[in-house]
């Protein structure tokens, strides 16, 4: 394909995903009332409740992204309030970790290479600890009312142009099909709009022995954060960012000293597609709890490559090569990550 067919067929891609996003949200926030029910016999309520559900969703739907737009979903349908919203969507990121991990359970059992467990290990480490503190701070912002100023419910020329079209078509599909099976649409689609976004973005992957050799001659932190933001803004997926990280490391492309700076440096523009949801979903607190999680994110990871990096380089490090040093420990760890998420939901 001519790079201005490959230019045109990107360029559809873009809109039809944007399109099916638009729908998605608006069939999920809708349909969100078919999980009352449900949140209420599983006592899904309070945020360790939201944040195992956000985690497991994740896990299922194998990416953290789709997951997190769910959450503001339910917000607006009136199902999660801002706090366990804020608890989901950081659930949906540590789950997102799954995907890593799996990937580097596949890769090991190639047979030729062992260790790309380490990469999901590192990960999950990774994620969860910038990621709990920074939304027990992100509560204590919304609590205090102190992004307030930065309550918008919808884009003006978006809403009008949603009411107009879109609206109706989620109305009749409401009217005609169970509130269950329109959630499960509206899930399937997100999974869809994601997938044709990804088809119009850049191949990263073909770039990979590039970027493997930046971050491998440039070994400075900061420089391979700013790789890891880079990458996963151009991909709009952590999961799909780090799983790259994968076959890089166990082909010896990237050291294993540069993974915790580009984990951190893909953890806070992850938020990209989530901060887009947050302005199209049509509820006012929408955005400021998706922009408290982004500046707790943010202000933690930076006071931790600037002030704490070497002792917590190493002991994400150390943990992750005990989680992954026996085939027995590596399950134990896949399982603990539907184990510990589904405790939270059903305790």
């Amino acid at each position: 394909m001519g790079p201005l067919p490959r230019r045109a067929a990107r360029v559809l891609f873009t809109l039809a995903g944007l399109a099916l996003f638009l729908v998605a949200l608006d069939v999920v926030k809708t349909s969100a009332r078919a999980l009352d029910p449900i949140f209420g016999g599983l006592a899904v309520r309070g945020k360790a409740g939201a944040l195992g559900f956000g985690w497991i969703l994740a896990c299922v739907l194998l990416s953290g992204s789709p997951a997190a737009a769910v959450a503001l979903g339910f917000l607006a349908g009136g199902v999660l309030t801002s706090p366990e919203t804020l608890a989901m969507i950081t659930g949906s990121r540590i789950g997102a970790s799954f995907v890593v991990l799996a990937l580097g359970v596949l890769y090991d059992l190639r047979g030729r290479r062992h260790g790309s467990v380490y990469v999901g290990a590192a990960t999950l480490l990774t994620t969860a600890t910038i990621y709990l503190p920074a939304s027990a701070l992100a509560l204590g912002l919304l609590r205090g009312r102190l992004l307030d100023g930065l309550r918008i419910e919808g884009i003006p020329g978006i809403s009008s142009l949603l009411e107009a079209t879109i609206h109706p078509l989620v109305a009749a599909a409401d009217a005609a099909l169970p509130d269950g099976i329109l959630l499960v649409l509206g899930v399937v689609c997100l999974l869809g709009s994601f997938r044709l976004l990804d088809r119009a973005l850049p191949d990263v992957s073909k770039a990979q022995g590039r970027l493997a050799g930046i971050a491998d001659r440039v070994w400075r932190p900061s420089v391979v954060f700013a790789v890891g933001m880079v990458v996963t803004a151009l991909t709009l997926s952590v999961s799909l960012s780090i799983s790259l990280l994968v076959p890089l490391t166990a082909r010896g492309y990237v050291r294993r000293e540069n993974l915790v700076p580009y984990i951190l440096g893909a953890n806070i523009t992850t938020f990209l597609d989530t901060l887009v949801a947050s302005l199209l979903v049509g509820h006012p607190a929408a955005f400021p709890v998706v922009t408290s999680l982004v500046l707790c994110v943010t202000a933690i990871t930076l006071f931790v490559l600037a002030f704490l990096y070497r002792p917590y380089a190493s002991w994400i490090d150390r943990v992750a090569h005990a989680w992954t040093a026996t085939r027995r420990r590596q399950a134990i760890l896949a399982v603990g990550l539907f184990a510990v998420p589904l405790a939270l939901v059903l305790l």
